[in-house]
């Protein structure tokens, strides 16, 4: 059998063994409450929303286009699907929410985060 060992020390103040950045900047995070305006909602999305509909790229373009505005929507929506904050609905990635007219939701890790984002509370 191991033999376990503790470690007791006192400090006057805590010191970071590690800084690292965050996969999602605070101020994309506190977009989750403005997007999603009830914990419940569904993100409506279209093909507005992602960038390779546009005329510029080759493959099959569908209406509505792209648009600046809804792209910037879809990019923060996509990031925080990387991290497990959202889902699509009745479809397995992002793109084909998008492409598809489908929504995203919150998960359940989402639903704290959208508390936090609420409240101001980071």
């Amino acid at each position: 059998m191991a033999a376990k060992t503790c470690f007791k020390t006192n400090i006057s103040q805590f010191l970071p063994l590690r800084i690292i950045s965050a996969k999602v900047p605070k101020s994309i995070l506190r977009k989750l409450s403005v997007y999603f305006k009830n914990p419940t909602d569904e993100f409506k999305l279209d093909s507005s929303y992602e960038y390779t509909n546009a005329l510029e790229v080759e493959h099959q373009v569908v209406e509505p286009y792209a648009d600046s505005a809804h792209v910037a929507i879809f990019k923060d929506l996509q990031l925080f699907e990387s991290v497990g904050l959202v889902e699509p609905v009745g479809t397995e990635h992002m793109y084909f929410a998008a492409m598809e007219n489908k929504a995203c939701k919150l998960t359940a890790l989402g639903l704290h985060y959208w508390r936090l984002s609420k409240d101001r509370r980071f």
